[in-house]
């Protein structure tokens, strides 16, 4: 499928999606979100990243353990999953997260600004999930998830915790 229609119906999908997807979604994904945050090992005052956030589930999670003096940006191609993700983030007082429609395979910030990388179960729906990830030239318009890490080799880069399609990219900082 040509990327720009996949992209495509991915943001309208998840557009239409986001008042039922936590009420259907929430309990089935927990495992694999449970394992994510617990491979990451975040800490306080973490600046983390959460690619493909959807409604915020795992942004939620990420931002009660870097607390209040770290950080949490959140992103998502579909508006209506970021704006439901805001909107959360507001109504639970959490400052220090931030929320941005934003491809994942074209973040737009500069290169190790974060120092852990979280995407649950988003990786999947990406175009080019290699590329995403593994793309290393800052001047690419598929620019990749780990670069925007300040230490990649300390934090967890595994995007679908559950996929070993990229074993090198599955390790936690202790490992």
């Amino acid at each position: 499928m040509d990327s720009r229609l996949q992209r495509r119906i991915q943001r309208y999908g998840w557009n239409k999606a986001v008042n039922y997807y936590e009420q259907y979604w929430r309990q089935q994904l927990a495992p694999a979100q449970t394992r994510l945050i617990a491979m990451a090992d975040l800490q306080r005052g973490e600046r983390v990243l959460d690619v493909a956030c959807g409604t915020g589930i795992v942004t939620f999670r990420a931002a009660a353990l870097v607390g209040p003096a770290g950080s949490v940006v959140g992103t998502n191609i579909a508006e209506n999953m970021v704006e439901t993700a805001r909107q959360a983030a507001t109504e639970r007082r959490l400052h220090q997260v931030t929320l941005a429609r934003m491809d994942a395979e074209d973040l737009q910030f500069p290169d190790g600004v974060f120092d852990a990388g979280l995407c649950a179960l988003g990786l999947m729906y990406v175009p080019d999930p290699g590329r995403a990830l593994q793309q290393r030239s800052g001047a690419s318009a598929a620019q990749d998830i780990t670069q925007h890490i300040g230490d990649p080799g300390l934090i967890i880069k595994a995007i679908n915790s559950v996929d070993t399609s990229y074993p090198d990219l599955f390790h936690n900082r202790a490992g």
